[in-house]
């Protein structure tokens, strides 16, 4: 053995050959504690509460139904029904309806039917009942009771400085009102057309609830009718 050998194996003794040439070191493996998987809870099923039909409501027979009589005291005396408004109220209300159709003036004017006019009777003729307007102009509350009737004639005014339409009203020969403007711009030209100076129709006095007097005016084609069977249109 040479003098090389031997340092070589001095020195092999003392810094000795690493494991690694001999086996490879495997490195440590670290265990992973296994986590427990959480718990699923299963929910219940939603229970829908039972739905009770409530009985329908029974409406009790009416005509079973007893219904007690008041109690009277033999000493109060009940006033009798009112049927309408009262008299002094229904006159009222006629003044307001006609307040503002009759022509303003202090008091009432007293007018009465001239005597010996040709008058035609249109009683039989198809009518419609209306209202005579501005009657708190030519009458008082009492000349209504007493002029008013189941009977009136009916007069042009041509000359009216109010409407050249204008009927006149009279009833038991004085004169009670107009016919609204409406009616006599109606008949005024089938009027002017005849040869008589005055018309008789039908129509209805006051009653115990209204001061109203009414009168029944025929209708146009009923009086065209009647005139073209007279001979007279």
């Amino acid at each position: 053995m040479g003098l090389l050998d031997l340092i070589f194996r001095r020195r092999t003794a003392k810094d000795p050959m690493p494991e690694s040439d001999a086996a490879e070191t495997v490195p440590e493996v670290q265990t992973v504690e296994e986590r427990p998987a959480p718990e699923v809870v299963t929910e219940e099923p939603l229970q829908v509460p039972e739905v009770v039909a409530e009985e329908p409501l029974t409406v009790p027979d009416v005509a079973a139904v007893r219904v007690a009589a008041p109690v009277v005291s033999p000493d109060v005396v009940l006033p009798p029904p009112r049927l309408g408004p009262p008299r002094e109220e229904a006159r009222e209300e006629a003044r307001e309806e006609e307040g503002d159709r009759a022509p303003r003036g202090n008091g009432v004017k007293k007018k009465v039917l001239p005597s010996g006019l040709s008058i035609l009777d249109l009683r039989e003729v198809k009518a419609t009942r209306t209202r005579i307007v501005g009657s708190a102009y030519w009458v008082t509350d009492s000349g209504r009771d007493k002029h008013g009737g189941t009977e009136y004639v009916l007069v042009r005014e041509p000359k009216n400085q109010w409407d050249p339409n204008a009927i006149g009203v009279y009833g038991k020969g004085r004169k009670v009102g107009h016919l609204s403007a409406a009616k006599a711009a109606a008949l005024a030209p089938i009027f002017d057309a005849l040869d008589y100076d005055a018309f008789k129709v039908s129509g209805a006095p006051t009653s115990g609830t209204s001061i109203v007097l009414r009168v029944d005016l025929p209708s146009t084609p009923a009086l065209r009718t009647f005139i073209k069977g007279l001979g007279k249109e």
